[in-house]
């Protein structure tokens, strides 16, 4: 008789022991009274800090066209010199524009969007309808929301944005070619939500078997590091 696979649950124990034989790694702690977690969980974040201040730049002209949706980007002026509070410039038509201003800085606030603001309109060399300041860093200075209600209100046809990296980390979750580029596949792989990609090991997925009182009981980790129980039974 074909055997049958149906879900059940394991002593948090059981699923610890389970996750020693499949992992080199040491096993995940289970916490008193509660359940050991049935899969590695993807980072929160993508590690923007780690790059260089012209990949950043690259980054945010790819996340132009290929997450915002623009027709083409590109960087504006050289890395690190004076820019008119531009850093990637992009259009949909050719006549009107939307600036990103790249900031791969350890913190910022409300007073730095202001100076951001002011740098960007000493010089207005074509028309800009969005203003875009990228910042790597979490943003989480409680005066951020007040400032950029106020900037938005005092240049009603300027669109004032700020993204930081908790945004542009969820932006690019679903765009694993543009995080590959700029972070390679490994990263890719544990950051992305797809599954196992071409680039990911062909090695398979790791199993182990454990008989319990005449039904063996299955653990598995997939190729994208999540755990999968089952058991069967001859019965």
């Amino acid at each position: 008789m074909t055997p049958q696979r149906r879900q059940f649950d394991l002593p948090d124990t059981e699923q610890a022991r389970l996750f020693d034989s499949l992992d080199p790694a040491p096993a995940l702690a289970v916490p008193p009274g509660g359940y050991a977690p049935l899969a590695r969980p993807r980072p929160s974040r993508l590690p923007f800090e780690a790059m260089s201040p012209y990949d950043f730049e690259a980054l945010i002209a790819e996340v132009a066209t290929m997450v915002d949706g623009h027709r083409e980007a590109r960087l504006y002026g050289r890395s690190g010199r004076a820019d008119d509070g531009r850093d990637v410039i992009a259009t949909d038509d050719g006549m009107t524009y939307f600036a990103y201003q790249c900031k791969r800085v350890a913190q910022f606030d409300g007073a730095a969007l202001r100076r951001a603001v002011t740098a960007f309109e000493v010089r207005q060399p074509f028309v800009v309808t969005s203003f875009i300041v990228v910042v790597a860093c979490i943003v989480d200075a409680k005066d951020i929301e007040t400032d950029l209600i106020e900037l938005r209100a005092a240049r009603s046809g300027l669109d004032i944005q700020v993204r930081d990296g908790w945004d542009l980390s969820r932006s690019l979750r679903e765009f694993p070619t543009v995080v590959e580029t700029a972070f390679g596949p490994a990263i890719r792989r544990d950051f992305c939500n797809e599954e196992a990609s071409s680039t990911a090991p062909s090695s398979g997925p790791m199993t182990a078997t454990v008989a319990e009182g005449g039904i063996s009981i299955q653990a598995g980790r997939d190729i994208n590091g999540a755990m999968h129980f089952g058991q069967s039974s001859g019965r």
